[in-house]
């Protein structure tokens, strides 16, 4: 209310009129983006600050193109923006459509012996030879048996040659290959040299095994004595005998470890249109010698095999694969791991290497099957919308014969980057009064040298304490507001309030079509050694940890030791597949509780006074465990090598109408459910059309140009028009096809569009512009420079004034895509598209200030635009404070003593060249007051840039007198 003041005496009286309740939210450049992001959050404005902040919430820079253009264009204009504003809102989009991932071949183990299962039958040996006779076979075996009984085949001729001796006369190989007989030396080389026994008396031991079915094994061990043997020159034969015994074995593979699978492959693909057709419809091991040789040692799960690819044999791909990291011909080298690093006809969608080295080192693997398992269409059905990580529920300590669930964690983060973005780990479990700590840790940390990035310290199950663990780090319901930034906590209802978290549930997993399910291996107990201090338990973690696979430390180590794959997105099916869950406490082992079953650790936790006391937990520092967010998914089309986001995807349109018949868009006439890429943009653009919740006046919308999306582009205008009118929308104006395009043909596009928009600008050419974080150069569109010199404008000035120009337009771009000529320059800003310039002296420069407006009024030009943008905004905050005040002239005085400082100020400011404020009973009638209304009209005559100076020089003859012209 405004005060009226009586002066007595004579003095200097001043008052103050506070408005910085509006100047802190609208006094600075505020941009929105929407756009394809590395990683980060979908579909939800995140406030950011400050380029760091940035990264770690949605990635580095990238240089990638998709589609024929950046794909990560909005990290650049983040990058760019943040060094002249800290204001800055961010919308991820990731795909609501998924793909047919059709059928999958799988790669598995053949497991070595279970000696528990092994049976044996021993008997002698004996075998004479002499002269140039030929042994024969009878007497070698138990019982007289002769032939290939047992695996021993007969003994050929030894001859001395020159220096070297020399054997013949062997005969078939049978299940021992010919160079196992009894007078050489068992070797696996392929090389076929034969060694030899010398002339004194020796004893040689031979054992050998044969994989005799899937999972059956037999074998024959054999120790000799030669005696006697004589040469007697360069051609004699071998004369003497030979003794000893033989013992047959029998046995079992390791059942658990059998047709494990350890790699999965599919079928690349490509799009003709909205046909989508695959490369191969067939995937064999057309060479398996190295990995499935019938005698142990001759098989070698890391060695080399040859898959073949394709839809007939004649027109097959070949190529040498192996699972061993350090090769050269390393699976994942050769063929690649996603649908489209690589131009191989076949990729690789899960593979476990620490699995595998942890397996062998274990003696538990034989080699590799030498067929493929054809899942054919049974893990295809990848046809859903993105997916957000989560964590299999944290359970209690045993409660009588089962555990409780307590709570999951919700990464923040979406899709298949959030995976591999964050572990967690629950530590400092007091079992006295119930307390533990969550630590959110970087995935890419180990247990040595563990990131932490968050931390949530003496959390409890108890919902009436400040400290229950739900308050402490927020609830995914909105129950409690989100304290962390990467998790949220979705707290199971009928958690008990006096119990602590003791482990986990098994991650989902795929059914590989009656294949055994590659195993995640769990850190159960803590070594001898690591027990030994507490500076060592400190550095070791139980759960899902790098030391889990310990054994591979002879091998060299990618990323954490942690399999990755085991975290990816399952397909969109129930799948029924689930690994154990993990369990501190011994007691939890041999019972289900919600469907699980669990590993646990190797000894007990106690609830009692003596806590923990004479078991691995008598130290609280080894009360802890570690788990990991898994299933995140992108949503993508993975086998498009564009976005289906033109007007053709719209619901009706033909792109649309095709995919319905493919079975992957979802048939509907009802565009809010609708699932093709243009609906998860429009979804992106619709998250800031709420002014009253995301506080921006700038907006861009990487990814997308007025011409190849035109329909997402004019729903942006309309939510900046309609929803908001507060904001400016950069857009992009297409990509020269090459250094020769004509200006003509960019604002043909523009005009064939019809958009006219004072809320819309648009630059032309795009900029080269230096990538130091990858050290490349890359072309983008303006928006990441223009949008940065708004945001200097308004920093060294005020946002009437242009953002273009030599004071406010400079940018740090190499070259433009094409030099403009003036004439060019003439023909684009004519046609409403502002030009950027390049000068000898001074560079790339921005030199325009057009909106896309068709009518030429002051509303045509950004920095008049913006000026009323600010105006409008600042009076609207000012205004709304007199909202349900009483409807009087001491209102309408109240408004005219607020509002015209302000354009008083923007007018000193150079904004406004005159302006007035009419409140009164010409703009308010009786009716209007009975309804509740109260109408003021602002008139301002605003300051125009000025754009094209125009100077004479005249030439004056010598005798001419300045002062008559």
């Amino acid at each position: 209310m405004a005060e009226e003041t009586t002066f007595v005496s004579p003095g200097i009286f001043s008052s103050e009129n506070d408005l910085s309740f509006v100047t802190s939210s609208i006094g600075v450049t505020s941009l929105g983006i929407t756009g394809e992001f590395r990683k980060g959050p979908a579909f939800s404005p995140v406030a950011i600050s400050s380029y760091d902040e940035f990264k770690k919430r949605f990635g580095s820079l990238d240089q990638k193109v998709f589609g024929g253009v950046p794909k990560y264009e909005g990290n650049y204009i983040a990058k760019n923006y943040l060094q002249e504003s800290n204001q800055l809102f961010v919308t991820r989009v990731l795909g609501l459509s998924g793909y047919d991932a059709d059928r999958v071949w799988v790669i598995r183990t053949d497991a070595a012996l279970d000696s528990t299962t092994s049976a044996t039958t021993v008997g002698e040996l004996s075998y004479a030879s002499s002269g140039g006779t030929e042994g024969t076979e009878s007497g070698i075996m138990p019982g007289g048996e002769s032939g290939d009984s047992g695996g021993i085949t007969q003994v050929g001729r030894a001859t001395f040659s020159g220096s070297a001796w020399t054997f013949s006369g062997f005969t078939g190989a049978g299940s021992i290959n010919e160079k196992q007989s009894i007078l050489t030396t068992i070797t696996t080389s392929n090389s076929g040299t034969t060694q030899f026994f010398s002339t004194t008396a020796t004893t040689n031991y031979y054992d050998t095994w044969d994989k005799t079915g899937t999972t059956t094994f037999s074998g024959v061990s054999f120790s000799v004595i030669v005696t006697s043997t004589t040469v007697t020159d360069n051609n004699s034969v071998l004369s003497g005998s030979a003794h000893g015994t033989v013992t047959i074995f029998t046995g079992s593979s390791f059942d658990a470890f059998e047709d494990m699978v350890v790699a999965t492959v599919r079928s690349r693909g490509s799009y003709d249109g909205d046909t989508l057709s695959r490369d191969v419809s067939s995937v064999t091991i057309s060479d398996s010698s190295n990995i499935s040789g019938s005698v142990a040692g001759d098989a070698d799960p890391f060695g080399v095999f040859t898959l073949s690819a394709g839809t007939e044999p004649s027109t097959s791909k070949t190529y040498d694969v192996s699972l061993l990291e350090t090769n050269r011909d390393y699976i994942i080298k050769v063929l690649g791991e996603t649908a489209a690093d690589k131009t191989t006809k076949i990729w690789v969608e899960e593979h476990y290497p620490e699995l595998i080295r942890k397996l062998d080192d274990d003696g538990r693997l034989y080699g590799l099957k030498s067929t493929l398992t054809d899942a054919a269409t049974q893990l295809n059905n990848y046809k859903t919308k993105f997916k957000t990580p989560e964590t299999p529920f944290v359970v209690s300590e045993v409660r009588g014969n089962t555990v409780e669930r307590l709570f999951k964690f919700i990464s923040i983060s979406d899709g298949d980057s959030a995976n591999e973005q964050i572990k967690i780990s629950i530590q400092n479990i007091n079992l006295e009064t119930k307390e533990f700590d969550v630590i959110i840790r970087d995935f890419t940390d180990t247990d040595i040298a563990v990131k932490p990035l968050e931390s949530f310290t003496r959390c409890t199950m108890q919902p009436t304490l400040n400290n229950f663990v739900g308050k402490r780090i927020g609830t995914d319901n909105g129950d409690y507001t989100s304290k962390s930034k990467y998790v949220t906590l979705v707290i199971d209802e009928n958690a008990p309030a006096d119990s602590f978290p003791a482990g986990f549930e098994g991650y989902i997993q795929h059914n590989y079509s009656g294949n055994t399910k590659p195993e995640l291996i769990y850190k159960q107990t803590y070594t001898t050694d690591e027990r030994s201090s507490v500076s060592k338990l400190k550095k070791t973690f139980l759960g899902i940890s790098e030391k889990a696979y310990d054994k591979t430390k002879k091998s060299s180590k990618i990323g954490t030791g942690i399999d990755k794959k085991h975290f990816i997105f399952q397909g969109a099916d129930t799948w029924t597949g689930v690994t154990p869950g993990f369990h501190l406490d011994q007691g939890a082992s041999g019972f289900t509780a919600n469907t699980h079953t669990f590993k646990p650790g190797a000894t007990n936790i106690r609830v009692t006074t003596d806590v923990g006391a004479g078991t691995y937990y008598e130290k609280r520092v080894s009360r802890k465990f570690t788990l990991v967010p898994a299933q995140g998914y992108d949503g993508w089309d993975i086998y498009r090598t564009s976005r289906t986001f033109s007007d053709l995807y719209k619901v009706g349109a033909t792109g649309y109408k095709n995919e319905i018949t493919n079975g992957l868009f979802i048939d509907t006439t009802n565009e809010e459910i609708a699932n093709s890429d243009y609906y998860a943009y429009l979804t992106g653009i619709k998250t800031f059309d709420n002014p009253e919740s995301v506080n921006i006046n700038l907006f861009a919308t990487p990814g997308i140009n007025f011409s190849d999306q035109l329909g997402l582009v004019n729903e942006a205008i309309s939510m900046i028009e309609n929803d908001r009118a507060d904001t400016l929308y950069v857009v992009t104006t297409p990509d020269a096809t090459d250094s020769t395009t004509l200006a003509e043909d960019t604002v043909d596009l523009l005009d064939t569009s019809d958009i006219d928009s004072s809320y819309t600008a648009t630059y032309y050419p795009w900029i080269q512009t230096r990538d130091d974080e990858n050290g490349v150069n890359i072309f983008l569109p303006p928006t990441a420079e223009v949008v940065k010199n708004i945001a200097l404008t308004d920093n060294v000035s005020f946002p009437w004034f242009a953002p273009a120009g030599l004071t406010r337009g400079l940018t740090k771009g190499k070259k433009t895509r094409r030099k403009l000529t003036q004439d060019d320059r003439d023909t684009l800003y004519k046609g409403r598209i502002n030009p950027i310039a390049t000068f000898s002296d001074v560079g790339v420069v921005i030199w325009g200030n057009k909106t896309l407006q068709v009518k030429e009024s002051a509303l045509d030009r950004i920095n008049v635009r913006r000026l009323l943008l600010q105006t409008r905004k600042l009076i609207s905050a000012i205004a709304i404070r007199l909202v349900f005040e009483q409807n009087d002239q001491e209102l309408r005085d109240q408004f005219l003593s607020l509002v015209n400082p302000i354009l008083d100020g923007i007018k000193q400011q150079r904004g406004l060249a005159e302006f007035k404020v009419v409140m009164d009973d010409t703009v308010n009638s009786p009716e209007s007051i009975d309804r509740n209304e109260l109408f003021g009209e602002i008139f301002i005559k605003p300051t125009r840039s000025a754009e094209f100076i125009v100077l004479s020089f005249n030439i004056m003859p010598s005798g001419s007198n300045f002062e008559n012209i």
